[in-house]
């Protein structure tokens, strides 16, 4: 796939790109130098380990996520039934 850098070095990538990798707008990314070019990587968000009671999880610093979001069995049968749902 090819793109141009405009008259401000500014590149675009193409959008089968940017959402196969999932780039959003504002999200970070690493230039890195290869031997036959630039690579770029998305810039992750810093993971820690901590303990939750006796349960081990991981922080990404999202926040908490909403309870209807672990509810699969009325999440599936919404979206089996056509009204949506959080399935994609």
């Amino acid at each position: 796939m090819k793109t141009r850098i405009d008259n401000f070095g500014r590149l675009v990538i193409p959008k089968p790109l940017r959402e196969r990798y999932r780039f959003e707008p504002g999200a970070e990314v690493e230039i890195v130098t290869v031997p036959d070019g630039i690579t770029l990587v998305p810039v992750m968000p810093k993971r820690r380990i901590v303990r939750r009671g006796r349960i081990a999880a991981v922080d990404t610093g999202a926040g908490t996520a909403a309870a209807e979001i672990f509810a699969v069995d009325r999440v599936r049968a919404a979206h089996l039934d056509g009204r949506g749902g959080l399935l994609m």
